[in-house]
């Protein structure tokens, strides 16, 4: 990345800005743009993290089913083993999409 003189910079920032501040109509139209983009990416952002939330639900009720047969001893060793690493694979795969989701938006 190439470096920028700071006072170069500096006067392009300021230049910017009292040209938006002689245009107050351009303003606000820029700060209602951003306000729309920001209510709908945190409504994209609200709806994904309900989903999210639903799915590791999903996984923590199946956990408990399965600790609950353990106690009962309904189940196998191996079928037990099989289905915890299976969980774990999906909640991590969960997270790691929510994740990915997150930096994306």
């Amino acid at each position: 990345m190439k470096l920028v003189p700071a006072q170069a910079l500096e006067k392009v920032v300021a230049d910017r800005l009292i040209q938006l501040s002689d245009d107050q109509k351009r303003v606000q139209d820029l700060v209602a743009e951003a306000t729309t983009n920001n209510s709908e990416r945190m409504k994209s952002l609200m709806q994904a993290q309900k989903n999210y939330q639903r799915l590791l639900k999903d996984i923590d009720n199946k956990l408990d089913a399965l600790v609950e047969s353990i106690a009962g001893r309904r189940v196998g060793i191996k079928t037990i083993s099989q289905k915890i690493i299976d969980l774990e694979e999906q909640k991590s795969l969960d997270l790691t999409r929510l994740g990915g989701y997150l930096i994306s938006n």
